[in-house]
């Protein structure tokens, strides 16, 4: 898949609680293991709970969660709704 998102480009994010996340979704979360890092993924499933499988759209270059695994809900931060 192309990323959607370029070196140098500004998003918009809605706060979690705003919207409900869907599959699909490019969304913003804490880090999962690097503490004070924010990450921009794309949902790729639900899990139970509600935690997130996020995945990179650039697969052969992106950190996801096939290395850290599935996100508790807690870290998500927003969803993107524009970029600039």
């Amino acid at each position: 898949m192309v990323p959607e998102l370029a070196d140098g480009d500004e998003v918009l994010v809605q706060e979690y609680g705003c919207a409900p996340v869907r599959i699909g979704d490019v969304v913003l979360v804490r880090h999962p293991t690097v503490a004070g890092t924010n990450i921009i993924k794309r949902v790729g499933d639900l899990r139970d709970g509600g935690d997130l499988w996020l995945l990179g759209d650039n697969a052969d270059a992106s950190t996801d969660s096939r290395h850290f695994g599935v996100v508790p809900r807690s870290k998500l931060v927003g969803r993107v709704v524009a970029r600039f």
